[in-house]
């Protein structure tokens, strides 16, 4: 019976803690709608860890492939990001980036109406501390020079893989807002 009281006593300990952090995220959330206009890019969640409050990084996802947003959608999130929008031509990321204003912009390089070399131009002509990072096939070198010349800070090649994905956000979202003179490559 000693062990069954244990378990109970970790179990009770537990779901207190678990109480008290859902009410603090609940008074948390109340406070700033009092404090602030709702809008999407004031709202900013927040996650537990460890009983401590870590700011949710946020990112925009721009890519007119469906299964690509996906993907990339799939990977990041699991690190710990919040995916606010998804974009699918290069007006669109520029007009989500100014009403979510994100963290960081994954920019697909060929996008209709407006390339992801484009809208990197256009969402940092309005807003110059933008991270954005291209994602792009292989054998897309020149456009990776264009976006990197425009402003880009690194790029993630297509396919997809996770553990380069998060090594380059985690390096981007780390810098202050000076470019990288020589990209990641994680081959």
């Amino acid at each position: 019976t000693g062990s069954l009281v244990g378990k109970i006593r970790i179990l009770h300990e537990f779901f207190l803690r678990f109480s008290l952090e859902v009410l603090f995220a609940v008074k948390l959330r109340a406070e700033r709608a009092d404090n602030e206009e709702s809008s999407p890019a004031s709202t900013q969640f927040t996650r537990f860890s460890r009983n401590r409050r870590v700011a949710m990084q946020r990112i925009l996802i721009a890519d007119d492939a469906p299964f690509s947003r996906e993907m990339l959608r799939e990977i990041i999130e699991p690190l710990g990001y919040e995916v606010v929008a998804e974009a699918a031509n290069g007006l669109e990321a520029v007009e989500l980036f100014a009403l979510y204003q994100p963290d960081l912009v994954t920019m697909d390089l060929v996008m209709p109406k407006g390339s992801g070399v484009d809208a990197t131009r256009m969402i940092l002509n309005r807003f110059p501390a933008a991270k954005i990072v291209v994602a792009s096939a292989l054998g897309q070198e020149s456009l990776i020079e264009d976006a990197m010349e425009a402003g880009a800070m690194n790029s993630i090649t297509k396919p997809y893989q996770p553990e380069a994905v998060e090594c380059v956000l985690a390096r981007v979202l780390e810098k202050s807002e000076e470019p990288d003179p020589q990209p990641l490559r994680l081959d």
